[in-house]
């Protein structure tokens, strides 16, 4: 009889990895492979670059969309031409379902252990863990976490944040204050007035700026802070970040900047951390496409994290003491390009027809 083997932790994984980490779907990863060279040092900063809810359908999808729109494959795909890159899956499953949701798989990520599909980095019975960013803090590193969603969503939630609920969103809020999480970007304005108990109405932004954050709520007042402030909080739609297609061609949404533009403002904020920083940055809205399935609405949402991309690189290429892991944490929708007509010979021109949407189903449902 063969021995059985066993599946390594996410903790033993990402430990292993050393310059590389994954979970979910392909992961191309930054590290120097070079024979006969030393283990390369351990790195100072990390930036962990997440699209919630893709699935390899939804890569191959815009990475077809952009050969046939750009000439050019995505900037995801053109890193398998290189050799410095280390790629691996990572199963998911969370410790009540071998579906994860994104509460469950970020707190595997951001304590080390599965836990129930919902939690925010809690047991089943109620034990608070340790999230990377309290971590992270101990060691005088600093810490940002940049989302399309809510900031105080499931997956930037799992890196600093404790709630049995992931629905729970104004306690993470206020636990993002007490434990001084340096750069918060995204959306979420709802979830900054909070009213106690007693009635009484507290306004979250004034306490974020009391304590000496520097606060932009439009893209405007995001770019007159391009220099050193250092804490920021910048939430820019009272719920998640409207979508990149509506962006793209409602003039009132202008005011809302990219996921790229946040991405740029954090690591401007977090760079020069004598001690390193922490970073994730998410693409959570590639998640809520796929649950509407939403073909327009996806390939926009892949197609905005896929331009953070060569930041990324770039930071890194200044940086060399920094890990950049790019991943994903499950697939939403069952995104799939499929064949069409004879021999699939019409799939390439029904693709064109994705670029004749102008809004997503989000946008249509809120205006009709």
């Amino acid at each position: 009889m063969s021995e059985k083997k066993t599946l390594p932790t996410r903790r033993q994984f990402l430990k292993g990895a050393g310059v590389a980490g994954a979970a979910g779907a392909i992961l191309p990863l930054h590290t120097k492979a070079v024979a006969g060279a030393r283990p390369p040092k351990r790195a100072k900063n990390l930036i962990f670059l997440v699209v919630d809810g893709m699935c390899n359908g939804t890569l191959a999808l815009a990475h077809h969309w952009s050969l046939r729109n750009r000439g050019e494959p995505l900037n995801w795909i053109q890193l398998f031409d290189r050799s410095d890159m280390q790629r691996s899956f990572q199963e998911t499953a969370s410790a009540s379902s071998p579906v994860t949701d994104s509460a469950a798989a970020s707190s595997s990520w951001g304590c080390g252990q599965r836990v129930m599909n919902g939690s925010i980095n809690t047991t089943a019975d109620g034990v608070a863990l340790e999230p990377l960013y309290s971590k992270a803090k101990r060691a005088g590193k600093r810490t940002g976490l940049v989302s399309t969603c809510t900031i105080s969503h499931a997956t930037p939630a799992g890196f600093a944040a404790n709630v049995s609920n992931r629905g729970d969103e104004y306690t993470i809020v206020r636990q993002y204050l007490e434990r001084s999480v340096d750069v918060l970007l995204g959306g979420g304005a709802k979830f900054f007035t909070q009213v106690e108990d007693s009635g009484a109405s507290i306004d979250y932004f004034k306490k974020f700026k009391d304590s000496g954050y520097a606060v932009a709520r439009n893209k405007a007042e995001l770019n007159a802070l391009s220099g050193k402030v250092g804490k920021l909080l910048g939430i820019f739609s009272e719920g998640h970040i409207p979508y990149a297609l509506d962006r793209e061609n409602d003039a009132s949404l202008s005011h809302v900047p990219a996921l790229n533009d946040l991405f740029v403002a954090a690591l401007n904020q977090l760079e020069d951390s004598p001690e390193g920083f922490v970073l994730q940055v998410e693409a959570g809205r590639v998640d809520h496409a796929g649950h509407a399935n939403d073909p327009a609405a996806i390939l926009r949402e892949q197609l905005e994290y896929d331009a953070c991309l060569p930041t990324a690189l770039d930071f890194v290429e200044k940086h060399p003491d920094t890990m950049l892991i790019l991943t994903t944490d499950h697939g939403t929708g069952g995104c799939q390009l499929d064949g069409h007509g004879e021999r699939y010979s019409d799939s390439g021109p029904a693709l064109e027809r994705i670029n004749q949407f102008k809004h997503s189903f989000e946008w249509l449902e809120r205006r009709f």
